[in-house]
């Protein structure tokens, strides 16, 4: 995508994922790209990509009957500019395709849903295949919203695999842990000063465990580009192997 279509792209996100007051509102919107301000004020344009979202943005507006503005402001006046170029998210971190292969073949399992991702960190396997994912945000093409909603009593003829961000990795093993059906899944730790005692815990209830260590096992996303970089740092991985709980009646 050019950076046109990515702007637009995250102005559909961001208003995705706001709060919407119950009643009636105008939200502005301040875009340095000129391409998506003219395409949303002339009702269109030549791409198709964008027409896509803006007719998205007008349904949008009728259903939550919110009034949408999109303002230009030039790029120096931008305060969003600097921060977009320099913030660097340390959670938005993924496996690699090797080392997920490793794991499956250790734990003689195929994956079938990653249970915290996001577009920008959605796996592929070596095969080439790419993993549904569930979102922490409202993306097109997320399967499921948030890990916390997931319907686990549907999903156990799926094999899940967990690698949370780790500011909610704890949040999100104490309602997986909480649930009386679950389908077999893989939850991964990154070692650090704050996971052993989430680390004992999931020991003592997981079937299988193991260590993976080395460097190159994580990637992160290249900052507005649609590729990987490696996370070259040595990392001890904790991989936990839960069995499948079904339903009893």
């Amino acid at each position: 995508m050019d950076i046109g279509m990515k702007e637009m792209l995250a102005l559909k996100m961001l208003i995705q994922n706001l709060k919407i007051p119950s009643t009636g509102s105008v939200i502005r919107l301040h875009c340095d790209n000129m391409r998506c301000v003219y395409a949303y004020e002339q009702y269109g344009c030549r791409s198709q990509y964008l027409n896509d979202i803006v007719k998205y943005l007008f349904d949008w507006q009728l259903k939550h009957r919110v009034r949408l503005e999109i303002v230009y402001v030039s790029t120096h006046d931008n305060l969003a500019d600097a921060p977009s170029r320099l913030i660097d998210v340390e959670d938005e971190l993924c496996v690699t395709p090797g080392l997920l292969r490793q794991i499956e073949q250790r734990f003689r399992i195929s994956f079938s849903l990653d249970c915290c991702a996001s577009t920008g960190t959605q796996i592929t396997k070596k095969c080439g295949t790419k993993i549904p994912f569930c979102s922490r945000y409202v993306e097109d093409a997320s399967s499921y919203v948030n890990f916390l909603n997931l319907p686990f009593t549907r999903l156990l003829d799926e094999v899940l695999w967990i690698f949370c961000p780790q500011k909610v990795e704890a949040r999100f093993v104490d309602h997986f842990l909480y649930q009386p059906q679950r389908p077999r899944t893989c939850i991964m730790l990154v070692q650090h000063s704050e996971s052993p005692p989430l680390g004992v815990l999931l020991r003592q209830r997981c079937q299988n465990f193991y260590l993976f260590r080395g460097r190159n096992l994580l990637m992160k996303p290249q900052k507005k580009r649609e590729s990987f970089i490696p996370y070259r740092g040595f990392l001890t991985l904790h991989v936990y192997y839960f069995e499948r709980v079904p339903i009893i009646y």
